[in-house]
């Protein structure tokens, strides 16, 4: 996915070259499209040139507001429908070119010349990201929870399903992980419907690299990799933290506005429910696979490390079909023409040359300007110090409880420990050296207990609340050191930051879909507990 915006991004450079600004016009205007009209877009069109500027323009987090707009016109739903349905999103593949009408190449090289990934595929997976980015952001509001409970079960099977293109795999999992994460109320019916064991085999399927071919997006692409890698690690964590009634706490949540006898209690329930569900991932084979995925999460930061980048090789028109000869004689007419150009016409000349050379970049040139793309990002120590900072704080305390092969190498420990770059990291490689060879490591970091020394580190509990913290389902503000959330009082599934909030939600006086489902969500709690009453 990342390589397919970097892709587009040069196609979108190379049409600036050619044809100037007015080849930015849709990638201007599609922002500030009424949210029907993206709807209907995706809803009727088939054409990859249509679909794809416009998922790609939805995926950009900048583009919030526009995916405001969208979700008010219920594009969600549409989203949906094709991602779910097995009939095809692309159903058109014909363009004009050179006066006559024929079909366009189905898809691009990646991650090899030998791999062609379609643009079925591309957009399937675009329409997921997009999917997963509205339901984080708290934008999927037209689903009840039954309907928020079979939409993570579909994505769910999307994701074991082996016929499935990798890639959709792997989006398929992080929308499910979105409503895992977003959807309260559906939360507790996904726990108890086996979540775990299905983040458990996928991260494995991840993490056997043997079992991938060697054209494989995740075994050669890094931020793919990474990714796949980094939700698996953070869907473990939360199940981690969950209870069996789907709530989860974070000790530093509401820490500025709680007594220090309710958050001793809040901490003390927290590491009970956590040895619980230690035995739950014990059982699943969680922690091997665990251990492995914080050293590759290691390895792919590392590998950013040491990454060095070539430039490919100027090009002339000459190398681009021409015979020797020709280009010879080409070269020669140019050097004549060339002597009484005007500064203009240099000008005209040097973005022609910029023109050839990036449409001959060879498939091995624009992969390697791919991986300094992302390189040069900081996607990739985000992601792996992510992952590598939950993943050891898990680890930690599945050690803690005698679960074996629950550490990453000693290698990776020491590598860790001597990281200048993340003290927290630093913290944490330390800790684990220090478990790993018997030793205490409460003097490093000083904990509740010595299965909580890393999770117990403050850097570590913000961590945990930039990640997990709960939204306010009215302006989506996250709970925080000093922001509590209060829960409904009527369905006990949704939050709210202020009593105004909620009454804004509740729109009071007219109608409200969220009231309504509050109302419902509150009649069937009442009866189901009526008639517990009864049979006692």
């Amino acid at each position: 996915m990342q390589f397919r915006e970097v892709t587009w991004a040069q196609q979108l450079h190379l049409q600036r070259l050619l044809h100037g600004a007015g080849a930015e016009v849709t990638e201007r205007s599609l922002p500030n499209y009424p949210g029907a009209a993206l709807r209907e877009i995706i809803k009727q069109s088939g054409h990859p040139h249509n679909l794809e500027p416009l998922l790609l323009t939805l995926r950009r987090p900048a583009n919030k507001v526009t995916r405001q707009r969208f979700g008010e016109a219920a594009g969600e739903l549409v989203l949906i429908q094709k991602v779910t349905s097995s009939d095809p999103v692309v159903t058109d593949l014909k363009v004009y070119a050179a006066g006559e009408v024929t079909d366009s190449a189905d898809g691009l090289l990646h991650p090899t010349k030998d791999t062609t990934v379609t643009f079925e595929t591309w957009l399937r997976v675009e329409m997921l990201d997009v999917l997963r980015l509205m339901i984080e952001e708290n934008l999927v509001k037209s689903l009840v929870p039954d309907m928020q409970y079979k939409l993570v079960q579909d994505m769910l099977q999307l994701t074991a399903d082996p016929m499935q293109h990798e890639l959709i795999r792997l989006y398929s999992f992080c929308a499910a992980y979105a409503g895992l994460k977003t959807f309260h109320a559906a939360r507790p019916a996904l726990v108890k419907a086996g979540f775990l064991q299905q983040a458990v085999e996928f991260l494995r399927s991840v993490i056997d690299k043997d079992s991938l071919a060697d054209s494989s997006s995740l075994a050669l692409d890094p931020f793919e990799r990474l990714k796949a890698l980094t939700t698996s690690i953070e869907v473990l964590y939360l199940l981690a933290l969950t209870t069996q009634q789907g709530d989860y706490m974070l000790p530093a949540a509401g820490a500025g506005t709680s007594s220090k006898a309710a958050a001793s209690a809040s901490i003390t329930d927290l590491q009970q429910q956590r040895q619980v569900n230690v035995a739950a991932l014990q059982e699943h084979g969680a922690a091997p696979l665990l251990a492995k995925a914080v050293e590759q999460s290691w390895q792919i930061s590392q590998d950013r490390n040491n990454f060095v980048y070539v430039p490919p090789a100027r090009k002339s028109a000459a190398t681009n079909g021409q015979t020797a000869e020709n280009g010879s004689t080409a070269a020669a007419d140019n050097d004549d023409d060339s002597t009484n150009d005007t500064e203009e016409q240099k000008k005209m000349r040097a973005v022609a040359e910029e023109a050839i050379a990036a449409a001959s970049v060879t498939f091995e040139e624009n992969w390697h300007n791919f991986l300094k793309a992302v390189y040069d990002t900081e996607l990739v120590p985000s992601y792996a110090a992510f992952a590598v900072q939950l993943g050891c704080a898990l680890l930690q305390l599945l050690h803690h409880e005698g679960v074996p092969n629950a550490l990453p190498s000693m290698i990776v420990l020491q590598q860790m420990t001597a990281y200048s770059n993340d003290q927290l990291i630093a913290t944490a490689g330390s800790i684990l050296q220090s478990a790993a060879t018997g030793q205490d490591a409460t003097a490093e970091a000083p904990a509740v207990d010595a299965s909580t020394a890393i999770m117990s580190l403050p850097q570590h509990q913000d961590l945990e609340l930039a990640a997990f913290a709960k939204l306010c389902y009215a302006c989506a503000k996250p709970e925080s050191r000093d922001v509590k959330l209060l829960r409904c009082s009527a369905c006990g599934v949704t939050y709210y930051c202020s009593s105004a909030c909620q009454k804004a939600d509740w729109k009071v006086g007219g109608w409200s879909f969220r009231r309504e489902v509050c109302m419902h969500i509150y009649s069937v709690m009442a009866a189901l507990a009526a008639s517990s009453v009864r049979m006692q």
